[in-house]
């Protein structure tokens, strides 16, 4: 997500007072998923993924998966031992 959209911009806007949109964000966003076309989520740990704990990461999959005219693929993985764990 970082690489995706410049989030440190809203810093500098607001410091010039000035008001960077959600829909700006979101459109900049969803051509950059369409243009990767693959979503991947990283569960580690396994037992509490912080990837579905954060927003920015909830989103970046809602945005995935809500996309009608795209096909966008969405894995999940876990790191090998994240994997060894959860299979003991």
């Amino acid at each position: 997500c970082c690489f995706c959209v410049n989030q440190h911009r809203v810093i500098a806007a607001k410091a010039n007072n000035e008001v960077i949109k959600f829909e700006t964000f979101r459109g900049i966003f969803s051509k950059r998923v369409r243009a990767a076309g693959r979503v991947v989520g990283l569960l580690s740990p396994w037992k509490s993924p912080l990837y579905v704990e954060r927003v920015w990461c909830l989103f970046e999959a809602w945005e995935a998966t809500r996309l009608p005219d795209s096909k966008i693929t969405m894995d999940f993985v876990l790191p090998e031992s994240e994997a060894k764990d959860y299979m003991e």
